[in-house]
């Protein structure tokens, strides 16, 4: 039983995928021509290959291993956020333009990039854009000083403000933001600052014309004087407040054309964690956008051993994107760096987990795969232990392995 199940789960989707004349190539157009139809691999820089032996992986350390990358077949990496910032996993951003003293220098990361496009790997950074770190300089000499040039960088607000209050008469409109505001510690205590995800990561302000130039200026420095090939869009959908998303579909609009002008085929892939009906509309101005409902239903499907609508489910997303963007990219996956390990998910059930990589690569699309899925690795939240140090031998003469953490599940 269990085996007719993953054969009809197989031929559904290699049957969908061959349908059409186009199926598999439906997004070689203009505006993505120059983007790998292949893998593209996401790499936790400080987890994935140490070079130097202080624990921590870095740039050095990937760069030395593109060869094993590129004798995986991978034609792009992802690398999640690199620049200074004073958490573990550096999603709350101190200097926008520089690198992480941890990981390396901004020369070492220029080698890599060099040394990625010799082998025809495309590099694609996390761009964190809807929030800076509360240790941010902006935030800190904004948070002083109410007259300070990066005030407005911040959405702010006083404590006789409503959406501060915990409970009340609040709009509908208002809801949103009640329980995202952190009161500002100190002299100006009386203030809060709109905070979407934490009081350490301070939403940036896009009403303000300076701040989206600001913006502009961090995506040219990395397209131009670094020359990396496109950004991973951290939090998409949040950059203007939930009741304002033809904002939020206006902004991106503008950022593709901005870094178009630096360089023609520029990729843009975004974070849009939302069902197929709020993702689509965000293709207009991002031209691919990770598929969050394809990759559950995936590993529903496989630990329900039943994927009979699979490939139906799949055709309507597809076709529902298409009729928005024509053009646009379906980022597929299984799992990231936000979401238990493929291995865990499927219970450990290798048999299940190659069955999904098996469908990840039919589909069409471009797929992404999370560094150490291809040998196995698990993984379950909390956040660190689905970032544990990359296994490249064992342990015994694994002179590349991190050792920032004491791994959990995969030693």
């Amino acid at each position: 039983m269990k085996r007719q199940f993953y054969l009809r789960a197989v031929l559904l989707v290699t049957m969908f995928a061959g349908g059409t004349n186009n199926s598999i190539h439906a997004q070689q157009t203009s505006r993505v021509s120059m983007w790998p139809r292949g893998v593209t691999y996401e790499i936790y820089v400080q987890s994935f290959a140490d070079s130097d032996g202080d624990g921590k992986g870095d740039i050095k350390g990937m760069t030395a291993k593109l060869d094993y990358l590129k004798d995986l077949g991978v034609e792009g990496v992802w690398l999640m956020p690199m620049s200074p910032s004073p958490s573990y996993h550096k999603y709350d951003v101190t200097d926008y333009y520089g690198v992480d003293s941890a990981y390396g220098t901004l020369d070492d990361f220029k080698q890599f990039v060099e040394e990625a496009h010799k082998r025809n790997i495309k590099v694609v950074i996390d761009m964190v854009l809807n929030h800076s770190s509360s240790r941010n300089p902006w935030f800190l000499d904004a948070s002083k000083n109410v007259n300070s040039p990066y005030r407005d960088y911040y959405v702010w607000t006083e404590h006789s403000d409503p959406q501060t209050r915990s409970a009340g008469n609040i709009t509908a409109g208002e809801s949103r933001r009640r329980n995202h505001w952190t009161r500002l510690r100190g002299a100006d205590s009386n203030y809060y600052y709109y905070s979407q995800f934490s009081g350490n990561m301070p939403d940036l302000n896009f009403d303000n014309p300076k701040l989206r130039e600001e913006v502009f200026k961090i995506g040219r420095f990395w397209a131009s004087e670094v020359k990396v090939d496109g950004f991973r869009l951290d939090a998409a959908r949040h950059i203007f407040p939930d009741e304002r998303p033809q904002d939020n579909h206006w902004w991106w609009e503008y950022f593709l054309q901005e870094m178009r002008k630096v360089n023609k085929d520029f990729y843009l892939v975004g974070e849009v964690w939302a069902p197929a009906e709020v993702v689509g509309p965000y293709l207009k101005g991002i031209p691919a956008l990770f598929n969050f409902d394809m990759g559950s239903a995936i590993i529903k499907a496989l630990n329900a051993e039943k994927g009979d609508s699979l490939a139906a489910m799949h055709k309507k997303i597809r076709d529902f994107y298409k009729g928005i963007n024509p053009d646009y990219v379906d980022a597929t996956f299984l799992t990231n760096h936000d979401q238990n390990r493929i291995m865990s998910a499927v219970n450990n059930d290798a048999e299940k987990a190659r069955l999904a990589a098996a469908i990840l690569l039919t589909l069409p699309g471009s797929p992404y795969l999370y560094y150490g899925e291809e040998i196995g690795m698990q993984g379950k939240k909390p956040d660190p232990f689905i970032r544990e140090p990359f296994l490249w031998d064992v342990k015994a003469k694994d002179k590349y392995r991190a050792t920032w953490e004491v791994p959990r599940n995969s030693t």
